[in-house]
């Protein structure tokens, strides 16, 4: 990582830790032939710990395949393939350990260094699982 990404983590610190959604700046990692093998954690905010329960401790520093349990090489594919198109992604998915559905958001920061932006949408799918029940029960009468 660069001093300039480095100082400019610094300033925009406080900033992340405000959000009610988590970030971590993730890095790609590659193997001698500069084939993408894995993600690595850079930094996260403290919203990030309330949404996934990894601690800051626990992440920075990680790569991906040994940090989440349920670790999905697809969506690895996914922001690699992103960084090298220079484009946004986003995915939803049921994060197990903290019960909670989430929007993910990857945004290009530097050459192989992204920030996922993480929201918690659970109250969305929890109202549309409630109300697909609600319809089942009044087709059924």
């Amino acid at each position: 990582m660069t001093t300039t990404l480095k100082s400019f983590f610094k300033i925009i610190n406080p900033l992340c830790n405000a959000l009610d959604a988590g970030v971590a700046i993730h890095q790609i990692v590659f193997d001698k032939n500069r084939t993408p093998i894995d993600l690595e954690i850079i930094e996260v905010n403290s919203a990030f710990e309330r949404l996934t329960t990894i601690s800051n401790k626990q992440a920075i520093g990680k790569r991906t395949s040994e940090l989440y349990t349920t670790y999905d090489a697809s969506f690895s594919d996914t922001l690699v393939d992103m960084v090298k198109k220079n484009i946004t992604t986003m995915k939803e998915l049921y994060w197990n350990s903290s019960r909670r559905y989430l929007k993910i958001i990857g945004i290009i920061l530097q050459d192989n260094i992204f920030a996922l932006i993480y929201n918690d949408v659970s109250e969305v799918h929890t109202t549309a699982e409630k109300l697909q029940a609600s319809e089942n029960r009044y087709r059924a009468l």
